[in-house]
């Protein structure tokens, strides 16, 4: 099992609005075969795996991060395929999320006589689909909140412009998230301060859907993001400029009105319509009022902090102060990122 969701991580940034699966067939000891979702289209880890089998898939065993799906959706249900082949034994990590299988791809494999055993390094497997599993159960993406502090928590200082940091460690890990994410979201303000492009900067990567929150429609037509590779969405209040709207729409950008809230545009709202549009996780790479506003609204899923061993003295902290006094992190982890510390948890 450790090995197949080793495999399911392979297909971080290839699969949308689908469940990351590692499978691999084991015949007298032996791994025989392997497949993971990504790997080949809409085809799921089982139907990669058993392909690769053929017939020796007779009698073997079969270990997959998922329970095999029971529904006929792009593909056929990977459950039947297995009673086909005439596999001997399942072993699966966590059951399926999803209402229209969660149990039923057991029970068909009960009924045809093939021994199951679920549960196996059953957290691991849950983690693994955390996107997938918040989007499939509520049809909102799952918030990862990221930020890079100085030993002494402040995310800018001086003139409030972006600052280098952290280290080369952490820039490969933050490329990784990048990748792995839907959506990567900031404010109008950051994109003012800093132009940047929101890219993942990772070899055969794709770029994540740019999400730009904007009330009054202030994206300068020459900003770096509006000539990367990818999607750019702006959420913008009701009665923002239509010139300016038109404009952006002209250079590919999609605009979206939204309501505002206490004089701020509505993250709940907007999150719902992202996640209508089948992505799973949004990444906010955000300044202090996005970071703020997010964690006031409890819509943060996981949060992520490195802290560099800068100190500045003064500065614009990570958040508003109270909200970072009260934060309780769950299942937190603090490890070592070259010469940086990653804090990383549920909220």
């Amino acid at each position: 099992m450790e090995q197949a969701i080793i495999l399911a991580q392979k297909g971080k940034g290839k699969v949308k609005a689908r469940p990351l699966v590692g499978c691999l067939i084991v015949k007298e000891g032996k791994v025989i075969a392997t497949g993971f979702h990504g790997e080949k289209g809409r085809k799921h880890a089982e139907a990669i795996t058993l392909e690769k089998t053929g017939k020796q898939a007779k009698g073997a065993e079969l270990y997959c991060t998922l329970e095999p799906c029971s529904h006929r959706g792009f593909t056929g249900p990977c459950a039947e395929k297995i009673i086909r082949a005439g596999v001997k034994k399942v072993f699966i990590g966590a059951l399926d999320m999803n209402p229209k299988v969660r149990g039923n791809g057991i029970e068909k494999l009960h009924k045809a006589g093939i021994e199951t055993q679920a549960g196996i390094l059953e957290s691991e497997a849950l983690r693994l689909n955390d996107y997938f599993n918040k989007w499939i159960q509520t049809k909102k993406p799952f918030v990862v909140l990221k930020s890079a502090l100085t030993r002494d928590g402040f995310i800018s200082w001086g003139d409030g412009k972006r600052k280098k940091i952290s280290g080369k460690e952490t820039d490969k890990f933050v490329q990784d998230y990048r990748a792995e994410c839907d959506c990567i979201l900031v404010g109008i303000g950051t994109v003012l301060k800093d132009n940047p492009r929101l890219t993942c900067r990772k070899k055969d990567c794709r770029n994540p859907v740019r999400v730009i929150l904007d009330p009054e429609l202030e994206m300068p037509l020459e900003a770096r993001m509006l000539n990367e590779k990818g999607k750019t969405i702006i959420f913008h209040s009701r009665g923002a400029n239509s010139k300016k709207r038109k404009a952006l729409e002209r250079k590919g950008v999609e605009c979206i009105a939204v309501k505002e809230k206490k004089g701020e545009l509505d993250l709940k709202k907007a999150l719902a319509v992202l996640g209508k549009k089948n992505y799973m996780s949004v990444l906010v790479e955000g300044g202090q009022k996005v970071n703020t506003s997010f964690l006031r609204e409890g819509l943060v899923d996981r949060i992520v902090l490195i802290f560099s061993r800068k100190e500045v003295g003064k500065g614009l902290e990570f958040c508003n102060d109270s909200l970072s006094r009260d934060m309780k992190i769950k299942k937190g982890s603090i490890r070592q990122l070259g010469g940086d510390v990653l804090v990383e948890g549920y909220l």
